[in-house]
């Protein structure tokens, strides 16, 4: 895989990366042992922390979770987390999946045809008895989820969700600017409850 820019490779690497980085002594070395979740996400994802960080806070990361948008059997014969929306590991299952990938587990077999990270990261955390549980709140489709159209934000949509897929660099910062507004108390609450689409997988 050395100097292979394809996206197979890079898809190989990160899922490699993340086993080594899993392992001792690396575990130890950069004090993996304080860490409490793992996000995956795509350089185009805007991730909302001000909205994800306080939910994960009340979640027990001792517990084997994962949490993310997930696609029922799309590009795959299993439901799986959708790297565009993040994919987020408690520290239990970040440790379990990391452990069990490239083991007869999780074999190196799954990557035959080009898989896609987030599918063997999702079949691994299936195999290792992590539940999953799927979430609306990870925007999958880009910017038609956070518009009213291709110009003006809707600032309710945007601050409820945990993230979006598919963002430009460009309205990143608008992104970020309506969140910044909501911490000043100038967007407007929605009411709903729990979270919207969820459900264990």
């Amino acid at each position: 895989m050395h100097n292979d820019l394809s996206n197979h490779a890079e898809e190989y690497r990160l899922t490699r990366g993340f086993k080594w980085l899993m392992q001792e002594p690396q575990f130890s070395k950069y004090k993996l042992h304080e860490v409490q979740w793992v996000i995956f996400a795509h350089d185009s994802t805007w991730i909302n922390t001000q909205r994800l960080l306080p939910f994960l806070a009340r979640v027990n990361p001792a517990v084997p979770l994962s949490f993310g948008y997930y696609w029922d059997e799309v590009f795959s014969f299993t439901a799986h987390m959708s790297g565009g929306g993040g994919m987020v590991f408690s520290a239990s299952a970040a440790k379990q999946v990391g452990s069990n990938l490239f083991t007869p587990a999780c074999p190196d077999e799954l990557f035959s045809g080009g898989t896609w990270a987030d599918v063997m990261l999702s079949h691994c955390a299936s195999q290792s008895k992590v539940l999953g549980v799927s979430s609306s709140l990870f925007h999958v489709h880009g910017g038609e989820q956070y518009t009213y159209d291709h110009n003006n934000f809707d600032p309710g949509s945007v601050k409820e969700a945990f993230s979006f897929a598919s963002v430009e660099s460009k309205e990143m910062a608008q992104l970020d600017e309506i969140v910044r507004e909501n911490l000043r108390g100038k967007v407007p609450k929605i009411n709903h409850g729990g979270l919207p689409g969820s459900h264990a997988s």
